[in-house]
């Protein structure tokens, strides 16, 4: 008899070669604040992840088009809101990556046509920009925000870009002329959802919102992550066209002044750095990144953040920092089996939040997640 792993196994298989792909990931963690108050510090944020793929080509016979359907659910508390005396300096850059309002939502909703033998993609829909802009392999193991999309780019605008949790409507043209370079140019609607409301499900259009462009090229070597000789460099750069509150002004009168300059660029670099002697494709990386954004208008004027993974050791050691603020990154990722990660993970905040200057919390935590 076929087990029902065997049974599973095999109908997702069917359905691939049938053109839809789709997974099931649950990753929650629990996280504790570690001090001598003897509070209770503890929060277990946990979420849902159903992406499905389908091939129109093999499933309508339309040539190189894709639609991507992602379905999220996310519940649990926030571990940022426990750092600090009571909450109420929270760490600007936040403690796990996974934290939202409870809420489900159709998170991503988009269909891709590539053209001129993949070198050219048009895709149009519900889309996180952070699914290819601003993006490091090297980073991708840790938990914290910041080693994700930075803070300069990710607390932009009224709510924040599309990213996670907010996503809206855009499109993106990415040109690959050969497999070491590529050109991404995107363009969003400038306020994912509905700011006055965290739960909200809706795609609100308002001329008033204007646009962000977001743009970004970027050169490889060896396009194998953790193989000898990868490496990644990067320019991207992004713009509101809608007009912001001049930060300056805010607190002198009650009638700041409109700026429609909201703007910033960054850097991006990341490199296998040498090999063991036995296997190249054991050893450490390291990943960097430096962006700016108009101090006139956004509360993160400058982020600077980099990190070391080792793939022999699966462990992981990262510093973000911007001007505020310091929080440095210790995890270790234990791949049990096919289906079942657990990572343990220590984090230390130094001065969250720009008027508590001397507080310094250590967040102990573990990540679980299981694939099916």
């Amino acid at each position: 008899k076929s087990s029902l792993t065997e049974t599973w196994c095999k109908s997702r298989r069917k359905m691939s070669e049938q053109g839809i792909d789709f997974n099931f990931v649950y990753t929650g963690g629990i996280y504790n604040v570690v001090d001598c108050d003897f509070t209770n510090k503890s929060t277990y944020p946990h979420n849902f992840d159903l992406p499905t793929n389908f091939n129109f080509e093999r499933l309508f016979g339309w040539k190189e088009t894709t639609l991507f359907v992602y379905v999220l659910g996310n519940d649990g508390g926030v571990p940022n809101e426990k750092v600090g005396t009571a909450g109420r300096y929270r760490t600007i850059q936040g403690i796990s990556n996974i934290s939202a309002p409870n809420n489900w939502k159709l998170y991503e909703f988009w269909i891709e046509k590539n053209l001129l033998n993949d070198k050219l993609s048009f895709l149009l829909g519900l889309y996180d920009l952070n699914s290819e802009f601003d993006v490091r392999e090297t980073s991708g193991i840790f938990i914290n925000p910041s080693h994700g999309i930075k803070p300069d780019y990710s607390q932009s605008g009224k709510n924040g870009p599309s990213i996670f949790h907010n996503t809206s409507l855009a499109a993106r043209f990415k040109f690959t002329p050969n497999e070491n370079l590529y050109f991404l140019l995107g363009v969003f609607d400038g306020v994912p959802e509905d700011p006055n409301n965290p739960k909200s499900k809706h795609i609100i259009l308002n001329k008033n919102d204007g646009v962000l462009i977001s743009y970004e090229m970027g050169l490889s070597e060896n396009r194998k992550y953790y193989y000898a000789g990868f490496g990644k460099y990067r320019l991207g750069a992004w713009y509101y066209t809608s007009k912001f509150e001049d930060l300056t002004e805010v607190n002198k009168n009650s009638n700041p002044r409109m700026r429609n300059d909201n703007f910033g660029v960054c850097i991006l670099a990341e490199k296998f750095l040498f090999a063991e002697k036995d296997d190249s494709t054991l050893g450490p990386a390291a990943f960097l990144r430096f962006g700016v954004a108009n101090p006139n208008i956004n509360v993160i004027d400058y982020y600077w953040g980099s990190g070391i993974t080792f793939t022999d050791l699966n462990e992981t050691a990262g510093i973000p920092i911007n001007k505020n603020e310091t929080i440095s990154e210790l995890t270790y990722s234990l791949q049990v089996n096919s289906w079942l990660r657990i990572q343990p993970a220590y984090q230390n905040a130094i001065k969250p939040m720009v008027n508590y200057p001397h507080q310094t919390d250590n967040v102990l935590g573990t990540r679980i997640q299981i694939i099916f």
